[in-house]
């Protein structure tokens, strides 16, 4: 999770601490620290690879939200979209 929020906020220039608070108790009991992946099965049996690395993925992401609200901010702006309404 931290993984994500520092690639993710650190691209659009933001400290994930100063915007981010977490809070214990919406934590599973048993809650997995820290997870692995591990592709090597679907490398050797599939032949699979992927063509897109971690922090490109969150990048691209983020490039999509960020589209995807100056797209709602021109139909709010126009007065086609209540700017409480969501997609």
């Amino acid at each position: 999770m931290l993984e994500f929020l520092e690639v993710t906020l650190d691209y659009v220039g933001l400290n994930w601490s100063d915007h981010v608070v977490i809070d214990m108790r919406y934590f599973r009991p048993a809650e997995v620290d820290n997870l692995k992946r591990d592709s090597s099965k679907a490398r050797e049996v599939l032949r699979w690879k992927p063509k897109v690395g971690f922090k490109e993925l969150m990048k691209m992401m983020v490039d999509k939200d960020v589209e995807s609200e100056k797209r709602e901010k021109v139909l709010v702006d126009a007065g086609y979209m209540d700017a409480q309404q969501q997609f």
